[in-house]
């Protein structure tokens, strides 16, 4: 299986107000990178409804501080970010290579262990702090250019001629994946 190149991003916001603020850094992404037009979920109920599809999602960016539905307002700690975070570690479909955790409220989790999660889960995965712009727009061009490395890896199996083999499932893929970018 390939992964096509047209990256795909998913946004997990609790705020509307800043969907144009990543328009404006996907649109200047988009002078150096292929992009399709980014989907956005404002809730942890939007988020799960995306993660839980069969789509990819090469780059998910993820906010901690969410609401249930939309239209509350965002609960005060950070359990339904690190839910929405465990939905994408556990996507079996199609694993998403690269995602960012773009919170102001990061100092709410167990840090070590955040950064621990994301580096054993996804082939990119940063924790960056909302607020610094130019910070926020090259860790997405980071991810992207990460994203494009790991669509570059060609996985080609072999029929083992009149003995028939499983075809190995997308985690399994992933894995291959993440072992051949991290050799020298």
């Amino acid at each position: 299986m390939s992964y096509p190149t047209l990256v795909q991003v998913l946004v997990i916001e609790d705020d509307i107000k800043t969907k144009s603020v990543y328009e404006r850094i996907f649109k200047g992404q988009s002078e150096r990178f292929s992009l399709a037009p980014p989907c956005y979920a404002f809730c942890f109920t939007d988020a799960s409804a995306y993660l839980s599809q069969d789509r990819i999602f090469h780059l998910v960016i993820l906010d901690l501080r969410l609401p249930e539905a939309f239209g509350l307002p965002p609960e005060s700690g950070v359990d339904l970010g690190m839910r929405a975070l465990g939905e994408a570690i556990g996507r079996a479909g199609y694993p998403i290579p690269a995602l960012l955790v773009v919170s102001g409220h990061v100092e709410k989790t167990d840090q070590g262990q955040l950064r621990a999660t994301l580096d054993a889960n996804f082939h990119y995965g940063r924790v960056v702090v909302k607020g610094d712009l130019e910070q926020l727009t090259v860790e997405i061009g980071r991810g992207i250019e990460e994203v494009n490395r790991y669509v570059s890896v060609g996985l080609h199996l072999r029929d083992g001629g009149e003995r028939r083999y499983p075809t190995i499932t997308p985690a399994e893929e992933d894995v291959l994946r993440r072992f051949v970018l991290q050799q020298q």
